[in-house]
């Protein structure tokens, strides 16, 4: 005995996506693009530098989302550390300063430190525009002249 004809519709419609997946899988697709993989911190050391009249473009940048942590790094220039410097009320610290080689070692930074800046303990200097708040910022001037600021989100 021959099997009955079934309709193509009916063929098609067995080979879609339960009705679940065809609603959540165009919001998980947004959910990924709208992703930078950032944390979001080096926008808000920019911004933090801006609000007190430091202009810096970052000319690199590492701050994972997975993390509170990150740095960027931007071009040195004597006068620019010291704006940063005297903008942020930034004290000079020990080049081996061990709050700052523990992030170091955190954020997979190998630096030859020169001279280092930085605040630590959440102080009201480093408290950001959106609200947030800075656990610590270092100013990192390496011995190949390299300039890093280094920061972490506070937690809590």
């Amino acid at each position: 005995m021959a099997q009955p004809h079934r309709p193509v519709v009916f063929l098609l419609r067995r080979r879609l996506p339960p009705p679940a997946a065809r609603r959540t899988a165009p919001l998980v697709a947004l959910a990924l693009a709208a992703c930078s993989g950032s944390n979001g911190l080096p926008d808000e050391l920019v911004a933090l530098l801006g609000g007190k009249g430091v202009t810096v473009r970052p000319t690199d940048r590492y701050a994972p989302a997975s993390r509170r942590s990150g740095w960027i790094e931007i071009a040195p220039a004597p006068a620019l550390i010291d704006r940063i410097v005297a903008a942020l009320g930034l004290p000079e610290c020990a080049a081996d300063d061990a709050g700052l080689g523990l992030q170091m070692s955190d954020l997979g930074l190998r630096l030859d430190v020169a001279r280092t800046y930085g605040l630590t303990k959440r102080p009201a200097a480093l408290a950001l525009a959106g609200g947030g708040q800075l656990e610590f910022l270092y100013l990192v001037h390496t011995k190949d002249n390299r300039l890093l600021l280094v920061a972490a989100y506070a937690s809590g």
